[in-house]
C-alpha cells in the first residue's frame, strides 16, 4: 500500500500510456508531477479581469469594456478575443477584435466601446479569448442593463448669408476630471460688415464652459477663430449633450452644434484612454479625425491602436490620409498603429482625413461595431526584473562597504543576466562583474564590495547596477552615503595636566592642614605643661 502511494501517479500515466498506445492515439501530458515535467510545453490562457463602464445606462449610449489577458503557460500563443453581447441567450451584438501573440507570462489588455443596444432590458455581455488554434476558449461575463430610451442626437448647423462655419466640431469627447479644448471658426462671405454678434454656448452646464470672447466683430469676407473650453467635473456622469453655439447679431442668428461625449472612464480603470475629436473642413471637403491616447495607470511598453473605419465614410485605405502612417489590417479600412517604448502617463495624438460622407453627422458621431481596440503589452522577460533591499549603505572615505542587491525573476522563463556596478571615478569594485541565472520565480542576491579613496569627500553617491540580458538592459539606482571622519582632538594632556594640578593643591592642601594641625596640637601641648608647671611652682 505504502509503495502504490507513493508511485500511483506514475502508474497511473503508464496505464494512460499504454491506453493510448492500444487505441492508436497520443497522449500530451502537459502538467507537471513532483516537478519532473516543469518544462513541457503548457499553453494555457486566462482573463484575470473584466469589466464593463457603466453597468446601468441608456440607449444609443456608449459603453467602455476592458479585459486583462495573461499567458499563464511557457509557450507563445495565437490568441483571438471577442465580445458578445447576449439577449435571453440569443447574440444581439457580436464584436471581433483583431488576433494577437502573447508570449510565455505576458499578459495584454484589450480596452474598447460599442453603443448600448437599443432594445430595454438586460443583457448579459461575455469576452471571450480562443487559444490553442481555437480548439480551447477562456471567457468572463458581466451584465448590462438598459433602463432609459435616449434618443440619438448629431451635430446641427444653421448658417446664414453673412454668417457660417467652414471648421466645425460634429463630435468632441472628454472624461470626468478633465479639460478639453473646442474650435470653430466664424465666417463672414458676404461684401457687407457684420458688425459685432453675441456668442452664447448652450447644452452643458454653464460652470463647464469657458469662452474664448462673448462677442465677435467680422468686417467683410473676414473669418475669425472661437476657443472653448470645457472642463468636466469629477462627478459628471457618462453621456451625451448636443452643445449649442449660438451667434446673434442684429438681424440674424446663425448656430452650430456638436455633440460633447462623456466618455465612462473611472479612476479605477487604470488603462489605456482613448478619446476622439471629429471635425469637418467644409473648405477643404474632408473630414478630420483625432485620436487622443494615454497611457493611463499601469505601464505598456507597447500600445497598439486599432481604427475600424466605416464603410460609408470611406470605402478602402486610398481615401485616408494617415498621420503618422497607420497599417492597414486584413478588412480594409481597418487600420493599427503601434507605439513602442511607451512612458507611464505618455500622450499621444494620432489623426487621419478623410473625404467628407455628405450631411448626415450620425455617421461620425455613432460608428457602428467595435471603434477602438488598444493592446497594452506590459514588458517581459528582462524588463519584468524585480529589485529589493537596495537599501543605502554607509561608510568613510578610504574604508570599505558591502552593496546588496535582490533581484526577482517574476517571469515565466529563465533568464541568463550579468550584473555591473557603475561607480564614481577611482572607486574599487570587487568583483567588476556578476553572472546569475534566474529560474523562473527565483530571487537571487547579488553583492559587490567599494571603497571609496580615501580623500573623497562625505556625502551621498549615486551607484548603478546595470543589469543585461537578453532583449536589453535594465537599472537599479544604489545610494551609498560617506559619513564624515570625525576629528581626534587630544584632550588627555590637559586633562592629564588638571588632573595632577588638582591633586598636587589637594595634597598641599592636605599637608598643610595636617601641618596646621599638629603646630595647634604642640601649641595646646606647651601650653597645658606651662598650666601645669606654674600650678606646681604656686603649691
Amino acid at each position: 500500500m505504502r509503495f502504490m502511494g507513493r508511485y500511483t501517479p506514475v502508474v497511473l500515466l503508464i496505464i494512460l500510456a499504454l491506453a493510448g498506445a492500444w487505441t492508436g492515439t497520443s497522449l500530451e501530458v502537459e502538467y507537471a508531477i513532483n516537478g519532473e515535467n516543469a518544462g513541457a510545453p503548457l499553453e494555457l490562457v486566462e482573463i484575470t479581469r473584466f469589466s464593463i463602464t457603466p453597468a446601468v445606462t441608456a440607449t444609443n449610449q456608449q459603453v467602455v469594456f476592458m479585459a486583462e489577458i495573461t499567458n499563464s503557460g511557457n509557450v507563445e500563443s495565437d490568441i483571438v478575443p471577442e465580445l458578445i453581447v447576449y439577449s435571453s441567450g440569443a447574440p444581439v451584438k457580436r464584436l471581433f477584435i483583431q488576433p494577437l501573440k502573447l508570449p510565455p507570462g505576458g499578459n495584454v489588455t484589450i480596452s474598447g466601446d460599442f453603443t448600448a443596444p437599443p432594445a430595454l432590458g438586460e443583457y448579459r455581455t461575455v469576452f471571450m479569448v480562443h487559444y490553442r488554434n481555437q480548439t480551447e476558449s477562456a471567457s468572463a461575463e458581466r451584465m448590462l442593463r438598459v433602463t432609459s430610451e435616449r434618443t440619438r442626437i448629431a451635430a446641427v448647423k444653421n448658417e446664414t448669408s453673412h454668417m457660417s462655419f467652414p471648421l466645425f466640431p460634429v463630435l468632441v469627447e472628454g472624461r470626468p476630471g478633465e479639460a478639453t479644448a473646442v474650435s470653430l471658426t466664424l465666417r463672414n462671405p458676404s461684401s457687407e460688415p457684420l458688425g459685432t454678434a453675441t456668442l452664447r454656448l448652450e447644452g452643458i452646464p454653464a460652470e463647464w464652459v469657458t469662452l474664448s470672447s462673448e462677442e465677435l466683430s467680422l468686417g467683410a469676407n473676414q473669418s475669425g477663430g472661437i476657443n472653448i473650453g470645457i472642463s468636466v467635473p469629477e462627478s459628471a456622469l457618462p453621456g451625451e449633450h448636443l452643445v449649442r453655439l449660438t451667434v446673434r447679431s442684429s438681424r440674424e442668428m446663425a448656430v452650430a452644434g456638436f455633440v460633447f461625449r462623456i466618455k465612462p472612464y473611472t479612476p479605477e480603470l487604470t488603462h489605456p484612454a482613448v478619446l476622439r475629436k471629429v471635425y469637418v473642413n467644409e473648405d477643404r471637403k474632408e473630414v478630420y479625425v483625432e485620436l487622443l491616447l494615454e497611457n493611463t495607470g499601469t505601464y505598456a511598453d507597447v500600445l497598439r491602436l486599432v481604427e475600424e473605419v466605416p464603410k460609408e465614410v470611406a470605402t478602402s485605405a486610398g481615401e485616408i490620409t494617415f498621420n503618422p502612417p497607420a497599417v492597414i489590417l486584413r478588412d480594409d479600412p481597418l487600420v493599427a498603429w503601434r507605439l513602442d517604448e511607451v512612458d507611464p502617463y505618455e500622450r499621444f495624438s494620432l489623426s487621419y482625413t478623410v473625404p467628407e460622407a455628405g450631411p448626415d453627422r450620425y455617421a461620425y458621431v455613432y460608428w457602428p461595431g467595435l471603434r477602438i481596440s488598444v493592446l497594452q503589452m506590459p514588458a517581459w522577460g528582462i524588463r519584468s526584473l524585480q529589485f529589493s533591499s537596495a537599501a543605502a549603505a554607509y561608510t568613510f572615505p578610504g574604508r570599505e562597504a558591502v552593496v546588496r542587491l535582490l533581484i526577482t525573476n517574476p517571469t515565466f522563463e529563465a533568464l541568463n543576466i550579468s550584473v555591473d556596478l557603475s561607480t564614481p571615478p577611482d572607486w574599487e569594485v570587487v568583483p567588476s562583474r556578476d553572472f546569475l541565472f534566474l529560474l523562473p520565480g527565483a530571487a537571487q542576491e547579488v553583492t559587490f564590495k567599494v571603497r571609496p579613496p580615501a580623500d573623497a569627500s562625505p556625502g551621498s553617491y549615486t551607484l548603478t547596477a546595470i543589469v543585461s540580458g537578453r532583449g536589453g538592459e535594465v537599472s537599479q539606482p544604489i545610494t551609498v552615503v560617506l559619513q564624515e571622519v570625525e576629528k581626534e582632538t587630544s584632550i588627555k594632556k590637559p586633562l592629564l595636566f588638571l588632573g595632577t594640578a588638582l591633586a598636587v593643591v589637594l595634597l598641599v592642601y592636605a599637608l598643610t592642614l595636617i601641618y596646621r594641625r599638629r603646630k595647634a596640637y604642640r601649641r595646646e601641648v606647651v601650653e597645658a605643661v606651662g598650666r601645669i608647671r606654674s600650678s606646681m611652682e604656686e603649691e
